[in-house]
């Protein structure tokens, strides 16, 4: 069984919704190099699921004029972070938590440093999903000429110690883009929308 599964949206969308860390399915194989115990690896789970976020995204697939797709992570990040660049370029490899976490959000041990198993989670977890990924956002680039990725995230109202840039406001709704890869108005369009509908509450 693959760690992810691909919901299928209209032929017409362009959007992908991406849902990287709302499971908090850890595998056997997996279990047994983390070090913490079950109450210890619970409270962990607690700490760095996005909880929900996959309804968040089904609710907004269903309320969607052209349903989008959906693109889950059916496995923790504590397995792997298919967010997170698999080399030297992550700078959360600096607190143990490139795509492979050997820390926790408290910079505790989760599992050792051992280079041979971290790239056995990287080749049976993170390369399948990234490519799965790609083929989905170069199928949505073929059926409509664009795409467009929305992860779908949530985040706790006070920073977790792991965090590289957790000072500063944490507002209740967080529209973050980046501005190599989107139009220029797209910001601009997404915050007037989630304006419209918090207002229309």
């Amino acid at each position: 069984m693959p760690g992810y599964r691909v919901l299928p949206g209209s032929a017409l969308s362009p959007v992908v919704l991406h849902v990287p860390h709302g499971s908090r399915r850890v595998p056997r194989s997996a279990r047994e190099r983390i070090v913490l115990d079950d109450a210890a690896l619970a409270v962990e789970l607690d700490r760095m699921t996005d909880t929900d976020t996959g309804l968040l995204a089904a609710r907004a697939a269903l309320a969607a004029g052209e349903r989008p797709w959906i693109f889950e992570n059916l496995l923790s990040r504590l397995v792997v972070d298919p967010e997170r660049f698999p080399d030297e370029r992550e700078e959360m490899r600096a607190v143990g938590m490139g795509a492979v976490y050997t820390r926790t959000s408290h910079g505790e041990v989760l599992r050792a440093e051992d280079p041979a198993y971290m790239r056995s989670l990287i080749d049976e977890f993170f390369d399948p999903y990234a490519r799965s990924m790609a083929d989905l956002v170069e199928d949505r680039l073929a059926g409509t000429g664009r795409a467009v990725v929305i992860d779908v995230h949530s985040y706790p109202s006070r920073a977790l110690p792991y965090e590289l840039h957790g000072a500063g406001a944490r507002p209740a709704v967080c529209l973050g883009t980046d501005a190599s890869t989107r139009p220029a108005d797209l910001s601009t369009q997404l915050v007037r929308r989630s304006a419209n509908a918090v207002r229309s509450r």
